[in-house]
């Protein structure tokens, strides 16, 4: 008579562990994306600080019912810029998504260029970018990220400013404090520097600044052919742009919207008109880009 084997636990068996491993993967994966969607919401910084979407702060005034001419003032002078990238540029290296802003540029190397607040403004952000020499270590410049709320709801977002007013300077405690030191990201070279930067959220003064009032200046790279800043505006108080899988990109994003429409109309028509520009260029890639902003009342 046979004798009957003891069966082999179950935890012996290689297919257990092997689904306990999908298992832990599934939960894993899971509370990654759990997190990463609460950093966009809540907009956790790189040195784990995280902060609450200051554009709704509810001591901020109430938007109009009619945003349209919100914005009163030329964010540059004279007739600058010499056109605008529109939203939806992508391009092969860091923005290979369509990008959620535009592209202000002047043709040719420039240095400290004005930028002014197109209306009445609250700072509610300050990002800096420190840029280091990778070899020395050596702080080389800054890289400010300014946003700003119009009114409760709307973010105004400049990016890539080289210097500040000295009204915004004195809002600044230390603009080198609260830096990411242990994460060094890769910049390339700058003109002719090897480059790195950390992340860097200072404390700030929430100021108010008036329409036409100076903000900063963007200065272009001697080796290369544009200078140019970028602006982007996110308006939480109109429906989030259809995106097939909005869970893929920032709250913001999601939020776009064509900072034009919120100018007074003579001029909402010029900066339309740099916007032509670059459409002149680009061609059917640009005329794309104005069809699927419209598709998605991104544009009027």
């Amino acid at each position: 008579m046979n004798e009957i084997q003891p069966r082999k636990p179950v935890y012996k068996k290689w297919w257990f562990w092997l689904i306990l491993v999908v298992i832990f993967a599934a939960f894993y994966l899971a509370g990654m994306a759990i997190k990463n969607k609460d950093q966009q919401n809540k907009g956790t910084s790189d040195n784990g600080k995280k902060e609450e979407n200051m554009a709704l702060a509810s001591d901020l005034p109430a938007c109009p019912s009619d945003t349209s001419g919100i914005f009163t003032k030329p964010f540059m002078d004279g007739d600058k810029p010499d056109f605008i990238t529109p939203l939806g540029n992508s391009g092969a290296t860091s923005h290979v998504v369509p990008v959620d802003h535009v592209y202000p540029s002047d043709i040719g190397y420039e240095k400290d260029v004005p930028v002014y607040a197109p209306g009445d403004l609250t700072l509610i952000w300050i990002e800096n970018k420190q840029m280091h020499n990778k070899n020395t270590d050596e702080i080389t410049r800054a890289d400010y990220q300014l946003n700003f709320a119009p009114c409760r709801g709307l973010n105004l977002a400049f990016i890539h400013l080289k210097k500040l007013s000295p009204k915004l300077n004195e809002a600044i405690g230390d603009e080198n404090s609260n830096c990411s030191n242990k994460q060094k990201i890769d910049y390339g070279d700058q003109e002719g520097i090897p480059t790195y930067y950390v992340t860097c959220h200072p404390d700030f003064k929430r100021i108010k600044i008036s329409a036409g009032e100076l903000i900063g200046y963007f200065s272009g790279q001697s080796d290369k052919p544009l200078s140019g800043f970028d602006i982007g505006l996110y308006d939480y108080n109109k429906p989030a742009v259809g995106f097939i899988n909005p869970e893929r990109y920032y709250d913001d994003t999601n939020h776009t919207v064509c900072f034009a429409d919120y100018y007074i109309p003579e001029l909402k028509k010029s900066i339309i008109r740099y916007l032509d520009h670059i459409l002149a260029i680009r061609g059917k890639q640009g005329q794309s880009f104005l069809k699927f902003l419209a598709s998605q009342n991104v544009a009027k």
